[in-house]
């Protein structure tokens, strides 16, 4: 069987939504050799792209609409990925010395004591007493 072209290739793309494995059943061809020819050729890298992107489009646009519709769901689920920054976040992770802190809540860690914990001059045992009061 001939090698596809890549105008093939990137036809099968858009008729997949850049699913890779959809395309290469569409071509008939094997996942890993189309994944290479993608890898090798800017221009498939660039439509794979900007077809990915307009599938986030179409994916936004969809979002929007179940907030606007007042969707629960949807609007826990645009709060926890862009809402951080204004504090909408389920736990906190904190990372000193090798050690993992996950705070549940929406409530930032005291900064004193994440302060005192990034300075690296306690033992052990002193730093679970801190975590565990970041935690209470």
């Amino acid at each position: 069987m001939p090698a596809s072209t890549e105008d093939e290739i990137e036809e099968a793309l858009r008729a997949s939504g850049g699913f890779i494995s959809r395309a290469d059943r569409r071509l008939g061809k094997d996942h890993s050799a189309i994944s290479k020819r993608i890898k090798k050729s800017e221009r498939l890298q660039q439509a794979l792209y900007e077809i990915r992107e307009f599938q986030l489009d179409i994916a936004e646009d969809q979002l929007m609409k179940l907030i606007s519709e007042g969707s629960l769901g949807a609007v826990c689920f645009y709060l926890k990925c862009l809402g951080q920054s204004r504090g909408y976040i389920e736990k906190k992770q904190i990372s000193f010395a090798g050690i993992q802190i996950c705070i549940s809540g929406q409530a930032a860690p005291d900064q004193q004591i994440a302060h005192d914990l990034s300075q690296g001059d306690y033992t052990i045992e002193e730093e679970e007493e801190l975590a565990a009061q970041i935690a209470d």
